[in-house]
């Protein structure tokens, strides 16, 4: 992982990265379901899951919408660091400053303070899984207001509770071949754009335009 300031804001996105949009309008669901929404993006290295993320948080950023990131460290598999790292997340984002109390109710009280309906990113989440950290963020999402969204990148399935609240309508998945797909439409797209540029050009040759 980055240093710790760097893990409360998403890599840059480099200029050749293609744009998912159909990934990004199920990023989460516009909706209220009466308890926060978790999506999953999930799926090997390399695959683009980060900078699917970085997109959509860059998104709420630009309609000035409240969106927290966090790469996850593996030392956040303890609970009393994964509650450090998300109030220090959250302060990076004009969360109410004060004495934290390091419980899921606070941290919840305090993000609603923020207004609106607000976004967690969970970058890294692989690093969580099967642990105790990772259960704190099942209790964390049944706090939040139900307006929030929680964006998870993981390269490993997480536990029972994500299939729970799937199963509950409260969850997600884009997964591997969601990527793969996305990949592929915006590939063809792009040699569409550039074949069609090619063709508005006037042709030259040694002896001028033909």
């Amino acid at each position: 992982t980055r240093d710790s300031s760097g893990r409360f804001r998403p890599p840059a996105i480099a200029a050749h990265e293609v744009v998912r949009p159909r990934l990004l309008m199920r990023i989460a669901p516009t909706e209220e379901l009466g308890e926060a929404f978790c999506t999953l993006v999930l799926g090997p290295a390399g695959f683009g899951k980060t900078t699917l993320l970085a997109h959509a948080y860059r998104g709420l950023q630009s309609q000035r919408r409240p969106a927290l990131w966090l790469e996850c460290s593996a030392l956040d598999a303890d609970p009393a660091h994964l509650f450090d790292s998300l109030y220090a997340a959250g302060g990076t984002i004009g969360m109410p400053a004060g004495e934290f109390e390091f419980t899921t109710n606070d941290f919840a009280r305090r993000m609603a303070a923020l207004g609106g309906p607000l976004t967690l990113f969970l970058d890294g989440f692989e690093r969580l899984i099967g642990s105790d950290g990772e259960l704190l963020i099942d209790r964390l999402l049944a706090v939040l207001p139900s307006s929030a969204r929680l964006v998870a990148a993981s390269r490993h399935a997480p536990g029972t509770w994500f299939l729970q609240r799937e199963l509950r309508g409260l969850a997600s998945t884009i997964d591997a071949r969601d990527l793969r797909v996305e990949d592929a439409i915006g590939l063809r797209l792009e040699i569409f754009s550039n074949d069609a540029s090619a063709s508005a050009m006037p042709q030259v040759s040694s002896g001028g335009a033909l």
